[in-house]
């Protein structure tokens, strides 16, 4: 187990580092079209918040064996991915534009989207009910 905790923080790691790559410009340089700035942002943002969450399943999957366990994990996910992200992307991109830096209105918003929290939230909450307060587990 610690050896996935391990692997799955230093991917993070990874992701975090490249933050600053720009996979969008990539993309539309490949398709040979002129790059957009608001679609390249929406690509970036979008590729690190499914890399994040891959990695954080990577690693409530392989802790939790139970299958309730994993829904909730899916479920957080989705509702991260097609609920909480576009709002995200609607918001800043409507009100801020495509720089880096966020409001403090929609900096909660970029840490739990962009940065893994949400998910590490989830695992911290499935380990709480796991092995915390057992009692509460439906077998």
């Amino acid at each position: 187990m610690m050896l996935v905790i391990g692997s799955g923080l230093f991917a993070l790691a990874l992701v975090y580092v490249f933050q600053r790559a720009n996979y969008g410009l990539l993309l539309f340089e490949g398709l040979g079209t002129p790059p957009n700035e608001n679609w390249i942002f929406v690509i970036n943002k979008s590729l690190r918040l499914v890399a994040n969450d891959l990695i954080c399943f990577f690693m409530i999957f392989s802790i939790f064996k139970e299958k309730n366990y994993r829904q909730v994990a899916v479920v957080v996910f989705m509702i991260e991915l097609l609920v909480i992200l576009p709002i995200y992307l609607l918001l800043k991109l409507n009100l801020e534009g495509t720089s880096e830096i966020s409001s403090p209105m929609l900096s909660f918003i970029h840490r739990l989207i962009v940065n893994p929290t949400l998910m590490i939230f989830t695992g911290m909450a499935l380990a709480y009910q796991k092995f915390i307060f057992p009692t509460l587990r439906k077998s």
